[in-house]
């Protein structure tokens, strides 16, 4: 299932995968109440953007790494990819969830896409 930013909450993408057990790929808000556990450690999404982005590449598919978030029916690991936001003058960096940690990271950007 592919959703918008609106819609890519713990709750929402915890109940769909648990009820149905479809993988979800959507874009995440970056939430100050949303944490995430990576290395032993909680962090929200802009301090795991902080933590990771140097050692990244500069185009459009940046970086990624699976983290966990709590979800109504417990853990949930996601594939966090962060891409740049390609709006014009924008230096700003955007995030997708996929449940399917399997995907690349480009395969998660281009599914999406389809959204």
């Amino acid at each position: 299932m592919l959703f918008d930013r609106w819609f890519t909450t713990a709750r929402l993408v915890g109940d769909i995968v648990h009820r149905t057990g479809l993988h979800v790929i959507g874009m995440v808000k970056a939430s100050p109440h949303l944490y995430y556990e990576f290395e032993g450690r909680r962090w929200t999404l802009n301090q795991l953007y902080r933590h990771l982005h140097a050692q990244w590449s500069r185009h459009n598919v940046m970086g990624s790494c699976v983290a966990t978030v709590l979800t109504p029916h417990g853990p949930l690991a996601v594939r966090i990819v962060f891409v740049r936001d390609r709006r014009k003058g924008s230096k700003q960096w955007l995030a997708l969830w996929s449940t399917n940690l399997e995907l690349p990271d480009d395969e998660v950007v281009r599914i999406y896409g389809k959204r």
